[in-house]
């Protein structure tokens, strides 16, 4: 009797893996392993405990589904048999019956089997499995994250995907910002019991702040070279976004998608021209008529000065958007036009007259924006793979604020338009 309920609690609580090997479970190593989610997002510190979670989910799912196929991959061969490494010493700490195993596989009495495989998209083809597990995911490249997905689909099986940050950039990196359908952890190093903070102190000092808030804190943090990083971190000192109040002068911008973007819309506090406030940011995928709707419902309460992106398939919708809410002009962007709109950004930002609240997704592309030099001049643009839409947005306003013609006229670049 006692076997079976410790064999009910196994089947029904994966924590019950770590707690007979002996340890106990954090709480955000509960979240994780008991959460539903089909796809699962764990950004984790250094150090946190991510791969013996990950060994435990696979080891759990392996036990309670009949022939199930677990996947464990990883950048590279080491890391991926580390991880089975561990799972066989769960296997071993429940004993557990071992069908076959090898380096790089198990396999369970119940015909289940635990794989690990480096990242290589050869290696991987062919496989359908009901867990899959990439291991320091923002290591493994866009292509291989492609060819996992579709493993998944006659099993309608579990992508759960563990790592530390590594820049703004790769599939890990947009999923966590702008990914649909993910539930997402995150475990800083001051989440982790066993972390003695005087450890973490000599971490920083040895590190350096940029490193120790990325491998410790979780930040995705990147320097495309076009904003200086400790602008935007003295800029990001307010708490959130910020209700319409009486009295105060707004300004917004709306950057428009094209293809594959997003619409990104900025309203700004610039009644100290001086002193600008981010107040609110969103962002959305719609098709034209839900973004028209979209921006008026977001723009009406605040009654901005609104400055629009009115380049090629902009110019429609912001005609619509005239005829709706008559404080609103347009800007056309150019090899020309652009790199004064950024500039006056800059700008803002370096000499703090532009204060912003924590959004992650305006973060990342601001510290990624790149600064080329072509024919035409300075060109900023984000790096290949992602995108600038909320820092156009944003630069959008500001150019509303300090440029704002007195009679309401329209918004020029001096000697380019």
């Amino acid at each position: 009797m006692r076997e079976l309920a410790q064999d009910l609690a196994l089947a029904l609580d994966p924590t019950v893996v770590l707690k007979r090997a002996g340890v106990t479970p954090a709480p955000w190593q509960r979240r994780a392993l008991l959460s539903p989610s089909p796809r699962l997002l764990l950004l984790a510190s250094r150090q946190a405990g991510k791969s013996t979670t990950a060994a435990a989910l696979a080891l759990h799912t392996a036990l309670v589904r009949q022939e199930a196929t677990v996947l464990l991959i990883a950048p590279s061969q080491r890391q991926s048999q580390e991880l089975a490494n561990r799972v066989r010493r769960f296997a071993q700490v429940l004993g557990l019956d071992l069908q076959a195993e090898s380096a790089l596989r198990l396999e369970l009495r119940g015909g289940s089997r635990v794989i690990a495989l480096p990242a290589k998209e050869g290696t991987i083809r062919g496989y359908s499995a009901h867990l899959v597990v990439l291991d320091e995911a923002a290591w493994i490249p866009d292509d291989l994250y492609a060819a996992v997905r579709p493993m998944l689909a006659a099993t309608r099986g579990r992508l759960v995907a563990i790592s530390t940050p590594f820049g703004t950039r790769g599939w890990f990196w947009r999923e966590w910002v702008e990914g649909e359908g993910w539930e997402r952890v995150m475990v800083t190093a001051y989440d982790v019991p066993h972390l003695d903070p005087a450890f973490l102190e000599e971490e920083r000092r040895a590190l350096g702040e940029w490193r120790f808030r990325q491998e410790y804190l979780c930040e995705f943090l990147s320097s495309g070279g076009a904003i200086p990083e400790e602008d935007v971190e003295r800029a990001t000192r307010l708490p959130g976004p910020e209700e319409p109040r009486e009295g105060r002068r707004y300004v917004a911008g709306l950057d428009l998608a094209r293809l594959h973007d997003w619409t990104a819309l900025a309203v700004l506090d610039a009644t100290e021209p001086d002193a600008m406030r981010l107040v609110r940011l969103e962002r959305w995928r719609a098709e034209w008529e839900e973004t028209v709707e979209r921006v008026l419902s977001l723009v009406r309460p605040y009654a901005p000065r609104l400055l629009v992106d009115a380049t090629g398939v902009g110019d429609p919708v912001y005609e619509r958007l005239r005829r709706a809410y008559p404080n609103v002009y347009p800007y056309r962007f150019s090899h020309a036009t652009k790199p004064p709109l950024v500039t006056e950004l800059r700008l803002a930002l370096a000499e703090g007259r532009l204060l912003l609240y924590p959004d992650p997704a305006l973060l990342g592309e601001l510290r990624a924006l790149e600064a080329r030099q072509t024919a035409y001049g300075v060109s900023y643009e984000a790096p290949s793979g992602a995108h600038d839409d909320t820092v156009m947005a944003l630069a959008l306003a500001v150019w509303a604020a300090r440029h704002a013609a007195p009679t309401g006229g329209p918004y020029r670049v001096k000697g380019r338009w």
